[in-house]
């Protein structure tokens, strides 16, 4: 099998997976939108990434919308992209509903139709374990982004729920649709490409009825850095370019 054939496989089974998780993925998304820590760390979010009101960011693997939604509350023009048709089409509800204008678009992280030095920011949270070439998808948030472009990115830790599956790849005939980057890992890779990170944090919060995060009771601030990352549910990462 090419890489190339390999490739359209792996973001054909993403895409249907997510195509069928759309309606109960928004149903906690919407929940998980108005919960108590949700405007603090957007709040944070925008702080850090002291961006000046009007900059045009892409949400990257936006899923449900929810957070382009706010990021076009607090007066960004927002772009929003997704894997999955029925995401985009949660989306555009999710956005018509909170009154804020995005422009959704089904399209793949690796091949983004955005020119050059588009944006002033890139969010992707939760979306990069989904990339079959990693290096790529970062490749082009780095040719979509201007010279003082700034990320927000989030993958899952080493123990998160979101993992909890990862064995089952050993098993299956078909390559699983997840390349299981974590936090450390993806540091590294963007330090090696001349990134600095600016801010990091975790979530520890649960992910659904079956996929609880035990470590969400205790005060994780005190754990080593490292255990911390290996822990959460999300890990967070602000990053700026070099120079």
């Amino acid at each position: 099998m090419s890489d190339e054939t390999a490739t359209q496989r792996w973001l054909e089974r993403a895409r249907m997976t997510w195509d069928e998780r759309a309606e109960s993925f928004d149903v906690t998304s919407s929940a998980n939108a108005t919960g108590p820590d949700r405007k603090a760390e957007i709040d944070f979010v925008v702080e850090t990434l002291s961006l000046p009101a009007g900059v045009r960011i892409l949400d990257a693997g936006c899923g449900v919308g929810h957070f382009a939604i706010a990021l076009a509350e607090h007066g960004f023009q927002v772009d929003a992209v997704d894997l999955s048709p029925a995401m985009i089409e949660r989306s555009r509800v999710n956005a018509a509903t909170a009154g804020v204008s995005i422009a959704f678009s089904v399209g793949d992280l690796a091949s983004l139709s955005a020119p050059d030095a588009a944006y002033g920011a890139i969010v992707s949270r939760v979306a990069l374990q989904f990339s079959p070439h990693l290096s790529t998808a970062l490749d082009e948030f780095e040719r979509v982004l201007t010279p003082s472009g700034k990320m927000w990115l989030a993958v899952p830790g080493a123990l998160s729920p979101v993992y909890r599956h990862s064995w089952r790849r050993f098993l299956d005939d078909e390559p699983d649709d997840m390349n299981y980057v974590v936090p450390w890992e993806l540091i590294h890779l963007l330090e090696a490409r001349g990134w600095f990170i600016d801010a990091q944090w975790g979530s520890f919060d649960a992910i659904g009825r079956d996929a609880g995060n035990p470590v969400g009771a205790y005060d994780v601030s005190q754990l080593p850095l490292a255990v911390q990352q290996a822990s959460a549910t999300v890990w967070n990462i602000i990053a700026t370019r070099a120079g």
